[in-house]
C-alpha cells in the first residue's frame, strides 16, 4: 500500500516524460536516483546517482545522496568510504555528517558517529540520530536533550513526528 503522503502512484508519468526529453541534467538522474531509491530498486537507484554525479562530480548533494543510498540499502561500508574523503574536505556540509554519522553508528562505531553527529554546525535531516547514539553509550540525560531539541524544532514548525517517534521506541516508550 503506498503512503498517500508521497503519492507515489501518479509519479512514474512525469518522471518518464522528463527522461524523454531531460536525459541529459545531472538533476533529473539525481531525482531519478532518489526515486528509486524511495521504492527500493538500488540498482537503478544506483547507476541512476552514479550517472548525475558523473554528469556534475562537484555537487556534493550527489554524492551524500549517493551515500544516503548505500546506507539505507544496508551497505554501510561503502557509505563510510564515500563519505569520509567529502565530510574531511567539507567539514560544515550538515547533511554528509549526518549520513556519516548513521552508517558509522550502524556498523558499531559509536564514538565516530558520535564524533560527526556533535561536529554537525545544524541538524536538519537525520535529527535522531545523535540521541540514538547517546543511548546505545548509555547517556540518557543527553539523549534527552536531544528530544527535548528536537521537540523545540516542532514548536517551531518542522516536522518532528517521525523523529520524536524513533526516540521513544528507543527508549522504550511505545505509547
Amino acid at each position: 500500500r503506498m503512503d498517500p503522503e508521497k503519492n507515489f502512484p501518479p509519479g512514474p508519468a512525469p518522471l518518464e516524460r522528463a527522461r524523454a526529453v531531460g536525459q541529459g541534467s545531472a538533476h533529473f538522474w539525481h531525482y531519478s536516483a532518489m526515486w528509486n531509491g524511495q521504492l527500493g530498486r538500488v540498482d537503478a537507484a544506483l547507476a541512476d546517482m552514479r550517472r548525475a554525479r558523473e554528469l556534475e562530480p562537484m555537487t556534493l548533494l550527489f554524492t551524500a545522496n549517493h551515500a544516503f543510498i548505500l546506507v539505507n540499502a544496508r551497505r554501510y561500508e561503502e557509505a563510510i568510504e564515500l563519505l569520509r574523503p567529502l565530510v574531511e574536505a567539507n567539514p560544515g556540509f550538515t547533511l554528509a555528517r549526518s549520513i556519516l554519522g548513521r552508517a558509522l553508528m550502524a556498523t558499531g562505531d559509536l564514538q565516530g558517529a558520535r564524533e560527526h553527529l556533535e561536529a554537525r554546525p545544524e541538524v536538519a535531516l537525520l535529527q535522531p540520530e545523535l540521541a540514538l547514539v547517546y543511548l546505545k553509550l548509555g547517556l540518557r540525560d543527553q539523549a534527552m536533550q536531544e528530544l527535548e531539541r528536537i521537540q523545540a524544532n516542532g514548536r517551531k514548525g518542522f516536522g518532528t513526528a517521525y523523529d520524536e517517534a524513533t526516540i521513544y521506541t528507543a527508549l522504550g516508550d511505545l505509547d
